[in-house]
């Protein structure tokens, strides 16, 4: 849906994004500005049906996160506060696949050994999102961010394969098919000792799959290779 609104909007955007990108402003001067009250007020404006406003409001808080290193924990709360919302109460947010489109940036960037926040932000706000109803639409962007926690620590893949298999959609072939594919890129790069541990639950969840009256289901793992 275009907003009528949107060439006056983007007018502001696109002069407050010049402003914060600009390499002779100092970041000490921005947050003298940009408080974090500003930082909740400018999330909010995720939940928009103007796509191309998403797409500018991404760019615009990615580069504050980058450029205002104080506040990166401050943000990343932020959006796992979004994410917790939207799940209680089981709402469609317009937002959230920009939003894991920055996550996905940022967990690139997180250093190795993960610290526990970084793990936390996984656990407690990524995963749960396969709960969504919405989950077709944010899917791509919300197994990038997956993906990227298994590599960077596969001792990580257990507390992320189960609860997967927890939040199975019995009655959504379309979801099921996802999570398939979602489980057999994280095989794909899981090793022989991080995979004894789910080995019972995956070919469990492989078997109910196979015996499901679901053709599409049946179908789509005729055509996937599980790396077993």
């Amino acid at each position: 849906m275009s907003d009528p609104a949107w060439e006056h909007l983007q007018l502001v955007m696109e002069f407050f994004l010049r402003f914060i990108v600009c390499p002779d402003v100092d970041p000490k001067v921005l947050k003298k500005h940009i408080d974090h009250s500003f930082i909740l007020n400018l999330i909010s404006l995720f939940d928009s049906e103007e796509v191309r406003e998403r797409e500018f409001l991404r760019t615009i808080l990615h580069r504050l996160y980058g450029k205002i290193t104080n506040y990166r924990t401050f943000i990343r709360k932020a959006i796992a506060d979004v994410f917790d919302e939207v799940i209680a109460n089981r709402r469609y947010h317009f937002g959230i696949g920009e939003l894991l489109e920055i996550l996905a940036s940022i967990i690139n960037g997180f250093a190795v050994p993960l610290k526990d926040e970084h793990k936390s932000l996984l656990i407690k706000n990524i995963i749960p999102l396969h709960k969504m109803s919405g989950l077709i639409t944010i899917h791509t962007q919300l197994s990038t961010c997956i993906l990227q926690y298994c590599q960077k620590d596969q001792s990580l893949i257990k507390n992320i394969i189960n609860p997967i298999i927890g939040y199975w959609p019995h009655l959504n072939s379309s979801k099921q098919a996802l999570l398939i594919l979602e489980i057999v890129d994280i095989l794909d790069i899981t090793d022989y000792e991080h995979f004894k541990p789910i080995c019972v639950s995956v070919l469990s969840l492989l078997g109910r799959c196979m015996n499901s009256v679901n053709y599409q289901v049946n179908m789509f793992l005729f055509f996937t290779s599980f790396p077993l």
